[in-house]
């Protein structure tokens, strides 16, 4: 891998791992994303400018998260290999992805995983793409 490519791929890491403000762990970022699946089901009737922010803050972290996924398997890095063979650690479905069903699929390995509500935001979502996007 060339220098620049390092660097790029640190820097994605950096980004995706890093936020302004202090981290948050999967307690906050379930609330959030709860708060965006409420809000998608109730179009405009909203009565807490908060819960806006909430869910604009999880849409942000997961379309961010999302995207530097993307972007990292575009360079290869996001590969394992098995006898020989490479395989991309994520295969997102060819059909587009929405905003919506990305939370849905986190908001649900969130519920299905309490126990690691304690970890880091962004290893929850790298978890939750991995588990809901395998590779057969």
């Amino acid at each position: 891998m060339t220098k620049t490519k390092s660097i790029a791929l640190g820097l994605m890491l950096v980004v995706t791992f890093c936020q302004t403000g202090q981290a948050t762990d999967g307690n906050a970022l379930l609330s959030q994303c709860e708060k965006a699946m409420e809000l998608h089901g109730a179009g405009l009737n909203v009565k807490n400018t908060s819960e806006v922010i909430d869910a604009g803050v999880c849409i942000g972290k997961v379309l961010g998260v999302f995207s530097n996924m993307l972007l990292i398997q575009t360079t290869k890095e996001m590969h394992v290999v098995v006898n020989g063979e490479e395989f991309p650690l994520v295969c997102y479905p060819n059909e587009s992805l929405n905003q919506e069903l990305l939370v849905r699929v986190l908001v649900r390995y969130l519920q299905k995983h309490p126990e690691d509500l304690h970890l880091h935001e962004s290893a929850l979502m790298w978890n939750a793409f991995m588990g809901a996007f395998p590779c057969n």
